[in-house]
């Protein structure tokens, strides 16, 4: 990213997305810019689907899984007041 837009890599951060792909072969084709991971998992929550944002885990579930992740890099990123 920093080598295509020409930017000094010292001042890129990441912002990221939670997508609604629950596997890689869910994924169409892959985004422009940034990188889609894949097997992250959670620790004492979960990833509440229908709202979007992380909840209270399952009783008895200690770990569960998050979708497909889109990290975009982005030069001098400030997250939205709301999103943290």
């Amino acid at each position: 990213h920093a080598r295509k837009y020409a930017l000094p890599i010292d001042t890129l951060s990441f912002g990221f997305h939670v997508t609604q792909h629950e596997c890689p072969a869910d994924v169409d084709e892959a985004p422009e810019d940034g990188i889609l991971v894949d097997g992250l998992w959670v620790d004492s929550a979960r990833w509440d689907r229908a709202y979007g944002c992380l909840d209270e885990s399952e009783p008895g579930i200690m770990f569960a899984p998050m979708p497909v992740i889109h990290f975009m890099p982005v030069a001098d990123y400030e997250p939205p007041p709301g999103q943290y």
